[in-house]
């Protein structure tokens, strides 16, 4: 993913277009498109296969401790898919020339807070599901 994240960048960068945050959002998108076919083919076995374990019954042999462990994996990996693409952005941002007078406003800042809260509300819902199957399966 980082390599079609750079070629993107690079490209945007070539053809003088990488000037504001938006441009970087545009070449963020172009370079994760090109690679959501293998994400996806990547995340979907792994999460299938331990979705099972995950609603296993607590009384199967083994049971009480691959629960322990599928439980970050799956949290590990669907934050993985997305804060790939976040931490891109972040990184890449310095890059960017100076932002316009305070005055002015280009609606990139409120896209952050949006991508931030969004992210805060997915991490709080993983943390959630992990506590109701921790729950459920009498671990706690």
């Amino acid at each position: 993913m980082l390599l079609y994240l750079d070629h993107a960048w690079e490209k945007f960068k070539a053809q003088g277009s990488m000037n504001r945050i938006e441009d970087l959002y545009a070449a963020v998108i172009e370079g994760a498109v090109q690679r959501i076919r293998s994400k996806i083919m990547t995340l979907c076995p792994i999460i299938f296969g331990l979705l099972p374990i995950m609603w296993s019954p607590v009384y199967q042999a083994g049971a009480h401790v691959m629960k322990r462990i599928a439980t970050p994996m799956i949290g590990g990996v669907i934050t993985l898919a997305i804060l790939n693409l976040l931490i891109y952005v972040i990184w890449r941002k310095r890059s960017l020339p100076a932002e316009p007078p305070a005055g002015s406003f280009d609606g990139s800042s409120s896209r952050c807070r949006c991508l931030l809260v969004l992210m805060v509300f997915l991490l709080t819902g993983i943390a959630i599901a992990s506590a109701y199957f921790a729950w459920a399966s009498g671990d706690l």
